[in-house]
């Protein structure tokens, strides 16, 4: 079977050429309403973490987080969560 041209592609049906944005690339305002769905401390620490664009979103006025308790090992709890968390370098061993 043979396939038949039908000349150049329409504009909106050829590849793109290209890389999708990142997600860095988005509009701040977007990243704060996104981080206001995040009430748990951890979840705002998670995003800040992805890239220097989303941890300025951070740094505007928001709504107070859950608490988090630190016990004195290291762990800590939020209140969302029922699983402990451990946060590398936090703790308060041996003090």
């Amino acid at each position: 079977m043979a396939l038949i041209s039908r000349g150049p592609m329409a504009p909106e049906m050829q590849p793109h050429l290209q890389p999708p944005p990142s997600w860095s690339a988005i509009p701040l305002d977007l990243a704060v309403l996104v981080l206001r769905l995040l009430p748990a401390y951890v979840d705002r620490a998670r995003f800040a973490a992805v890239c220097p664009q989303w941890r300025a979103a951070t740094r505007l006025p928001l709504p107070p987080p859950h608490p988090l308790l630190a016990l004195n090992n290291g762990t800590f709890y939020s209140l969302p969560y029922t699983k402990p968390f451990r946060f590398p370098g936090c703790g308060f061993a041996g003090y």
